[in-house]
């Protein structure tokens, strides 16, 4: 809550041709170009947003240890789990596949649910900082812990280190659409290139000079380069880099140039 009594978004997700921003005083905002409207609110600040296009639903976890499900179509918010004792629940990753849902607290436990009914399924502890979560296949689940990025495995209920020494604390990470890389950005400001199969790094770049807290790859058109990202945070500003040579190479803040968001 910023001291003129306005909030911020902890999280943006795609939904209905719309973005859906889950804030920091609870309520659900629902944007597009025409506008924005309050479409739900939870009694809590969200810290992460799943949704599930097929039920067309989304999932929220909260900073008092609740998840909940929100209707779009009426506007409820449904607690389906809350933990004993209100710890923080920083992320959440939706497997559309399996109607899987997992969840870890800040410090705590990483649990799966099954949205068909609502049960928790399985679970590992003890979690640490896991800024992010993202399924990497139906059995495997990749989140952060601290300064390295697991991997669950929902078979054994086990969590193995993948990628590790990624500075304080690892914002946020995605990899490429042929597994051959993963991108990192960590809490000091740094972009980390790894390799997908072994988890060794390959290059390390410096980033924007305030805090880092999101990758994504660049919205590719037909002649488009396929290994450009952008970096963002409380700078406002997006970084463009391009992966070359197994390195990370910073081309500037990004531009909306066709030319330059199409080169090949």
């Amino acid at each position: 809550q910023r001291p003129d009594g306005s909030s911020y978004a902890k999280r943006v997700v795609a939904y209905n041709q719309r973005f859906l921003a889950g804030q920091a005083d609870g309520r659900l905002i629902a944007f597009d170009r025409r506008g924005s409207s309050t479409v739900g609110k939870a009694n809590e600040a969200i810290r992460d947003i799943a949704f599930d296009e097929a039920n067309n639903v989304a999932y929220l976890c909260t900073e008092r240890g609740t998840v909940c499900r929100f209707s779009p179509e009426d506007g409820s918010v449904e607690d389906i789990f809350q933990n004993s004792d209100n710890e923080p629940i920083w992320s959440l990753a939706l497997n559309q596949k399996t109607s899987l849902l997992g969840f870890c607290e800040r410090r705590g436990s990483l649990r799966v649910l099954d949205t068909t009914t609502d049960r928790v399924i399985a679970s590992w502890g003890k979690t640490s900082r896991p800024k992010r979560m993202k399924w990497l296949n139906d059995t495997q689940l990749c989140h952060v812990q601290t300064k390295n990025l697991n991997i669950f495995d929902l078979s054994s209920s086990t969590s193995r280190v993948w990628i590790s020494g990624c500075e304080n604390t690892i914002e946020d990470f995605i990899w490429d659409e042929d597994r051959r890389y993963v991108v990192l950005i960590g809490y000091r400001t740094n972009v980390f290139l790894a390799d997908f199969e072994s988890g060794r790094f390959l290059s390390i770049a410096p980033d924007q000079a305030d805090y880092t807290k999101g990758v994504c790859w660049l919205p590719r058109m037909p002649n488009s380069y396929k290994l450009d990202f952008v970096t963002f945070g409380r700078s406002g500003t997006c970084h463009l880099y391009r992966i070359h040579n197994d390195r990370c190479l910073a081309l500037g803040p990004a531009s909306n140039s066709p030319e330059r968001m199409g080169s090949s």
